[in-house]
């Protein structure tokens, strides 16, 4: 998500891809042992929203390895039209802080940016992208 001022200079972005394909902010493509929480709002360019599964190990720590894995920490990916997560089976709900987010529904999330424009000056503009990666930086690596 960028924002432009009125001279086209960028005056905030939120999941820029870095040339090796990482997102820029992603607290697990920088450290193995973290990941991105589910954002409800987003107000710094080191926030990200990433909609994903985050499986661990018996250690608690995130883990790339299948066989290794026990659970997943999050899993906020996005819900099909007409999915009720609080009356789903436990073994297939969200987890993390989609679970308890209240616009993140079947069929959608709502994000709010707040963003810091200094003595940016207007006319704004918003440019949304969802990016689509099949195998995170994390697991690529």
């Amino acid at each position: 998500m960028t924002v432009s001022d009125g001279n086209d200079q960028m005056v905030f972005e939120s999941g820029a891809l870095n040339a090796d394909g990482s997102i820029m902010g992603n607290d697990n493509d920088a450290d193995r042992t973290r990941f991105e929480p589910h954002d409800t709002e987003v107000s710094q360019p080191d926030q990200v929203q990433i909609y994903e599964d985050i499986p661990v190990g018996v250690d608690h720590v995130p883990t790339t390895g299948l066989l290794t894995a026990v659970r997943f920490i999050k899993d906020n990916r996005l819900l099909p039209a007409g999915f009720t997560k609080e009356t789903v089976d436990q073994e297939i709900a969200p987890r993390g802080g989609a679970m308890s987010a209240e616009d993140f529904t079947g069929g959608g999330d709502t994000i709010r940016y707040a963003i810091p424009l200094g003595s940016a000056q207007g006319p704004f503009r918003v440019v949304a992208e969802l990016w689509f990666q099949p195998i995170s930086f994390r697991w690529a690596d």
